[in-house]
């Protein structure tokens, strides 16, 4: 070890990892309106993030150099009508990242193909008057290992799901999962009850929120839950395991508060409001993901009312949140975030885009996440090959006693655990990109960054 790096890891011994958030940094300026959406994926599969931005009419993808300099927009579409939700995803099969739209002002939900380097298709169309297209997302819903949809309808009523028939983006008819419910905007998906297949979390009018289940794991979704039908519009929310205790819990914002909801028993029955940080307003977008690599699950806000961009530390793994942290204090009518390792660092970044007269930009904020001594000295262990397609040995050179491996995709999604048999990792059913392998012993997080072709 060098002396400048003795010097830099005495000065950060005893020292958690936190996370520090660099200033604004513009992607691009759009010359007459705010971004709606902004998405991350690797588009042009060259192995780091690139981003999508949705401008009412107008969607386009910009590329990354793999150190957060963006370049110009590649136009995917100019007239659209009105983008209300995106997508990022692979829906045909071929290992590049398509994307699927919600059309507000026309009354579809469409995808573009990836035909590679980042060109795409035109508009093919998944359905169709839907009376104002709003939420849509994506799981395999019939466990037969595509990407299928969820549609929600927004002026109308109406929640459905369409079947990826072939795998290759051939949408079956719409099948209803509930025909009366009204202001779908946003749904969640993940295995609520831990059965092994895909549940559906939606909002609604009248302040519900509830989730449905998938009862044969064939998308038959005729099991309706509630979580809550009293107070506000839950118009924001997110699936985490906020506790540590390998289930979903919810984050959301209600009566002008960020709240969460703990999955109390794995099944689905969920507990009361816990506070979060009161006095938020309005969040118009909430993420959940480890912001400061200490293995626990953060939340992020879009705070639309108040024009700020905030995070909260989960301080212990069990839903104990600091106080608010603060990326940007003052950004007009932020309405959308995400997150993805845009310089290549190991961390998560975030990115933004807003809709207002004043601000009609897209940015990005760099995490600069002190970490652990651990973490510095990880070269203990080794993975190898690295890039990998099927499997990579871990090579375990020190005296550390591994208790859980743990990997993470760029957007913070756990994807991978492993319990025993800690010298080889499975990788082979993985998508391809970044991904972050955390690997825990009794004193200390190791992060190691892998990448899966």
């Amino acid at each position: 070890m060098n002396l400048k790096l003795l010097f830099f890891v005495c000065c950060l011994i005893g020292l958690d990892a936190i996370a520090q958030f660099g200033p604004r940094q513009l992607i691009y300026e759009h010359p007459i309106s705010g971004g709606r959406m902004i998405r991350t994926a690797d588009f042009d599969n060259d192995g780091d993030q690139d981003t999508v931005i949705a401008i009412l009419d107008f969607i386009a993808w910009y590329p990354n150099d793999g150190y957060g300099n963006f370049g110009e927009p590649n136009i995917i579409d100019l007239n659209i009508g009105n983008v209300y939700n995106l997508l990022a995803e692979d829906i045909d099969g071929d290992n590049l990242v398509d994307l699927v739209v919600s059309s507000f002002g026309e009354d579809k939900v469409v995808w573009y193909k990836n035909l590679g380097s980042g060109l795409f298709s035109n508009a093919q169309i998944i359905a169709s008057g839907l009376n104002k297209a709003g939420g849509i997302t994506q799981a395999d819903f019939d466990s037969d290992g595509d990407a299928d949809l969820v549609l929600g309808v927004i002026n109308g009523a109406g929640l459905y799901w369409v079947e990826n028939l072939n795998g290759q983006g051939d949408f079956s008819t719409l099948n209803t999962v509930d025909a009366n419910i009204a202001q779908a905007r946003r749904q969640g998906l993940g295995d609520v009850d831990g059965d092994g297949d895909i549940d559906i979390v939606s909002n609604a009018t009248g302040a519900r929120l509830s989730w449905f289940e998938n009862v044969d794991g064939q998308g038959d979704f005729s099991i309706q839950h509630s979580i809550d039908n009293q107070g506000s519009y839950e118009n924001a929310f997110d699936l985490g395991d906020l506790d540590d205790d390998g289930d979903l819990d919810i984050v959301s914002e209600k009566n002008g508060d960020l709240i969460w909801r703990e999955n109390l028993d794995g099944l689905g029955n969920f507990g009361s409001i816990m506070i979060i940080h009161s006095g938020v307003d309005t969040a118009n977008d909430i993420r959940i993901a480890d912001l400061d690599n200490d293995g626990f699950m953060d939340v992020l806000s879009a705070l639309t009312s108040i024009n700020k961009i905030a995070w909260y530390k989960n301080t212990d793994g069990m839903g104990t949140f600091g106080p608010q942290q603060l990326l940007d204090p003052e950004l007009f009518f932020p309405r959308s975030v995400d997150t993805a390792d845009l310089d290549n660092d190991g961390d998560l970044d975030v990115l933004v885009s807003t809709v207002h007269p004043q601000e009609h930009g897209s940015y990005w904020y760099e995490n600069l996440t002190i970490l652990e001594v651990g973490e510095i000295e990880n070269m203990s262990i080794v993975l190898y090959p690295n890039p990998a397609t099927n499997t990579v040995i871990i090579k375990n050179t020190g005296q550390l006693e591994i208790e859980t491996i743990s990997i993470y995709d760029v957007l913070g999604r756990l994807v991978l655990t492993k319990e025993t048999d800690f010298y080889t990792l499975d990788i082979s059913k993985l998508a391809s990109g970044i991904l972050f392998v955390h690997i825990v012993s009794e004193d200390e997080i190791l992060i190691k960054q892998l990448v899966k072709e």
